[in-house]
């Protein structure tokens, strides 16, 4: 079992059972290695995990039943629900909860609302990202678990992660431990390897995008809204994701290709480890095209040099120090 040294990767290039030299629950890293383990024998078996999970035409309350309101945004709305095992029959019952996201379609008879989120651009946006979905299957990306749709909207139910917002943890407790963040990175970090490995590019990486599964720090990536595909050789240079996480080359409208998601990652250890945002203020954006940035001052007093090092190799020292978005889940 290797155990960490001061290096670039810090909590990257370890064993999933060794985080600071401290054990982790053996069962739970054997779980996640079978699930890998399988994928990776569907891959080379050229099985398309897509065919197991099929679209639903049916009305998505014949199967689940509404519980509440998890949030509400310009392309429609999420709610709780709890799945009705053997529904319509006198064995019905509740099952797993679930989260509904929904998506309307454009109605022309009663006119696009102001910000046109309910245009057909907004729906084939939605069905990118259901694709995107359908193709992933990783212990640290939430889980699409069917996709309805009717003839007003369209829904993708999905795994309920019951954590919070890994944003909403920083709030509460200001800096995480280096043990502490060393997991939530090295999860984030497997998840984004097994994406650029399948050929998507998620965009969009921020703490707000990273949900706690349980209180032991779990953690699973969401939101492929602004994700999508790339092949190989193929550059990017749409201007998507959070402005204070993009990588210079997003903002400066360059090519780009899946490492701007490791720059993101990098932003996000340094708020995990400092409580602050890498880049702030009124010149943020010249300040990130410049990669200026600073690791003095209280918040950093306790930070070993090895953690420092990974946030500046990550995330935030420019394309040559991104060697780990080579980083493919064993």
């Amino acid at each position: 079992m290797r155990r960490l040294v001061p290096c670039a990767f810090w909590c990257i290039d370890m064993d999933l059972d060794a985080i600071n030299g401290e054990q982790i629950d053996a069962s739970a890293s054997s779980r996640s290695t079978d699930r890998r383990r399988l994928s990776s024998e569907l891959a080379q078996a050229k099985i398309d995990t897509k065919r197991f999970l099929k679209d639903e035409t049916g009305r998505v309350t014949d199967f689940y039943s509404k519980v509440g309101d998890l949030g509400e945004g310009a392309f429609g709305d999420v709610w709780l629900a709890r799945q009705r095992v053997c529904a319509g029959t006198p064995q019905e019952h509740l099952g797993r909860t679930v989260a509904v996201k929904r998506v309307r379609k454009p109605n022309t008879s009663m006119g696009l609302d102001e910000e046109g989120a309910d245009s057909e651009e907004a729906v084939e946006d939605f069905r990118a990202e259901v694709e995107l979905m359908k193709a992933l299957d990783h212990p640290s990306i939430c889980r699409l678990l069917q996709v309805f749709e009717d003839s007003k909207s369209l829904y993708l139910v999905m795994e309920h992660i019951t954590g919070g917002e890994l944003f909403e943890r920083v709030a509460e407790f200001g800096t995480f431990s280096e043990h502490d963040a060393a997991r939530v990175i090295q999860q984030v970090a497997s998840a984004l390897a097994y994406c650029h490995g399948h050929g998507v590019v998620h965009r969009d990486v921020k703490p707000e995008n990273i949900m706690g599964a349980d209180d032991e720090l779990t953690v699973k990536l969401i939101d492929f809204g602004f994700g999508c595909r790339i092949l190989s050789g193929v550059r990017l240079r749409a201007k998507v994701g959070s402005f204070l996480y993009n990588a210079p080359e997003v903002l400066a409208g360059e090519e780009c290709d899946e490492k701007q998601d490791l720059w993101s990652l990098g932003c996000v250890l340094y708020v995990l480890l400092s409580g602050d945002m890498p880049f702030y203020g009124p010149d943020s954006k010249s300040r990130i095209l410049g990669g200026s940035y600073s690791m003095e001052g209280d918040a950093w007093r306790g930070v070993s040099p090895a953690a420092r090092e990974l946030g500046s190799s990550a995330g935030l020292s420019g394309q040559l120090h991104r060697a780990i978005a080579d980083l493919r889940a064993s």
